[in-house]
C-alpha cells in the first residue's frame, strides 16, 4: 500500500523533525516538520483522504457510464 504520487511534506530548512503519532502507531515512520505542517497533513490521513476521493470519483464515473448505457438501450428500442 504505497501511493507513489504522494510526498510527505517537509521543510528542509527546519532541522527539528518529529514523527506523527498516527504514523508511529501504524508502524510507518513519517517525518514532518512541525513548523510547516500540522498532523492533518500526515501521510496516513492523506492517503485515506485520497483513497476516499478516488472512490467517490470512480462511483460518479460509474453512474455516468450506467446512464449512458441505459440511454443507448432506450434509443435502440
Amino acid at each position: 500500500m504505497m501511493a507513489s504520487g504522494l510526498k510527505v511534506q517537509h521543510n528542509p530548512l527546519c532541522e527539528e523533525e518529529i514523527v506523527c503519532h498516527n504514523c508511529r502507531r501504524s508502524g510507518r515512520i513519517t517525518k514532518y516538520c512541525p513548523t510547516t505542517t500540522k498532523e492533518k497533513n500526515c501521510y496516513v490521513r492523506q492517503t485515506k483522504k485520497d483513497r476516499h476521493l478516488t472512490s467517490m470519483l470512480l462511483r460518479a464515473y460509474g453512474m455516468e457510464v450506467k446512464q449512458a448505457i441505459q440511454k443507448k438501450k432506450r434509443d435502440l428500442v
